[in-house]
């Protein structure tokens, strides 16, 4: 796996935060000094994040599976140098997120029912 590159988690915890709220996002003590813990603390997910040549999504969600030890859905949020970062689930995990989000905010398909 990447190594950790902490500024560039910073970044990425100020654009998680726009969406969470202030406090509600910070870069995990993950992985140092043998700690445990996500490298980004967000709600409802537990995210590992790699930046640079070596990033790998498969990888970094192997790794957040292996450590993850709450009952949270695992992400990995990855970027190479020169490209946009991207973020990935196992299928599974993603599958349940959309189900619990139609069961919160409904599927367009509801919507055109009662139209």
């Amino acid at each position: 796996m990447a190594k950790r590159n902490r500024q560039w988690e910073k970044m990425i915890t100020i654009q998680l935060e726009e969406l969470f709220g202030p406090g509600e996002v910070a870069v995990g003590e993950g992985e140092i000094f043998g700690s445990p813990g996500p490298t980004i603390e967000m709600p409802y997910f537990w995210a590992e994040s790699a930046y640079g040549e070596l990033a790998s999504l498969e990888d970094t969600l192997d790794f957040a599976r292996y450590n993850c030890d709450l009952p949270r859905p695992v992400m990995a949020i990855c970027q190479r140098p020169g490209q946009e970062p991207v973020a990935a689930m196992f299928l599974e995990e993603f599958l349940g997120f959309l189900e619990e989000l139609f069961e919160i905010f409904g599927s367009e398909e509801e919507e055109t029912e009662d139209e």
